[in-house]
């Protein structure tokens, strides 16, 4: 992971540290858990976001009501595997 960290440069400057990373170094080590911990609550607060706007235009059935005709729907899914063509 080190390695990658540090590879990933935009000539002679680094894209998301400012300098080396050496994860064995508490300093280096913190900054990294700190940048690692953010893009954990972003991504959570994205995904929320995403949820709260597909469930307001969702129409999502009744699953208290409804849960054995949908069971019976899910069961009948024919799952197959997903290509890409060309």
């Amino acid at each position: 992971m080190e390695s990658a960290i540090n590879t990933f440069v935009d000539g002679e400057r680094h894209r998301i540290f400012g300098s080396d990373t050496d994860l064995a170094y508490p300093p280096d080590l913190t900054r990294f858990l700190n940048f690692l911990g953010s893009t954990v609550h972003v991504g959570i607060a994205y995904c929320a976001a995403v949820a709260t706007a597909a469930l307001e235009h969702a129409n999502l059935p009744d699953f208290n009501k409804n849960w054995p005709e949908l069971s019976a729907k899910a069961g009948a899914t024919d799952f197959a595997l997903i290509t890409r063509k060309g």
